[in-house]
């Protein structure tokens, strides 16, 4: 059997590996990407069923991450995350919806380890 692959794009190696012991923890393959260019490129490489998308990363923030992986016909569920204003959120959900994402949840930082366990189990 094999296990489910996960992507966590964010630019702060905490969260990234807080992400990765939950999700690990739960029978995820987990990867990682610093900023949205990493990710892109990394899923080429790997069909994730889910992707952790950080909105505010250098390099290329959230929104144009979820408008290049419309492109690119990403079907991942993603779950967006920030540390910075709600309206972060609610603006890349309802971008990536229009692009015709699959946006299953967000997370504000700093985020319960318990609301992380149950998106990623839902997914």
């Amino acid at each position: 059997m094999h296990k489910p692959k996960l992507i966590v794009a964010d630019d702060d190696p905490i969260i990234i590996n807080l992400i990765k012991e939950v999700a690990e923890g739960i029978g995820y393959k987990v990867s990682s990407a610093s900023n949205g260019k990493r990710l892109l490129n990394t899923i080429n490489e790997t069909c994730p069923s889910i992707i952790i998308l950080d909105m505010v990363m250098p390099d290329m923030d959230g929104i144009e991450t979820l408008k290049k992986l419309a492109i690119k016909k990403c079907t991942a569920a993603i779950i967006l995350i920030t540390g910075y204003q709600q309206y972060y959120l609610e603006t890349g959900s309802v971008i990536g919806t229009a692009h015709g994402l699959n946006i299953i949840g967000t997370l504000y930082k700093p985020f319960s380890l318990e609301t992380l366990n149950k998106l990623l189990q839902s997914a």
